[in-house]
């Protein structure tokens, strides 16, 4: 028997910044209000996999003064559970820029 070793994430697990742009701010007011942070990238490009169900941290660089008022969660634009940060709180203004 030989055991073998493979130190990937945890190598460049913590190592690394992804950026991302905002595509668009989906809201909805009915039947409950919701917003959605729709982005150019998806949760499967970050270390950890969809397995760990890790959340990342995230700013969102033009407005990272601004207060966090509105809850929403940052998709990737996967077609399948592409969800980077479930509950996130985002300025209000945030936008497609």
């Amino acid at each position: 028997m030989r055991l073998q070793v493979e130190p990937g994430r945890w190598l460049y697990g913590d190592t690394a910044i992804h950026l991302a742009k905002v595509k668009v701010v989906k809201r909805q007011t009915r039947p409950y209000p919701y917003a959605w942070v729709l982005t150019d990238t998806t949760y499967f490009f970050l270390a950890g996999g969809t397995m760990d169900h890790n959340r990342y941290p995230y700013v969102v660089a033009n407005r990272a003064d601004e207060p966090r008022t509105l809850s929403a969660d940052i998709v990737g634009h996967s077609c399948f559970a592409d969800i980077i940060n479930l509950g996130a709180r985002v300025p209000s203004s945030s936008r497609a820029t």
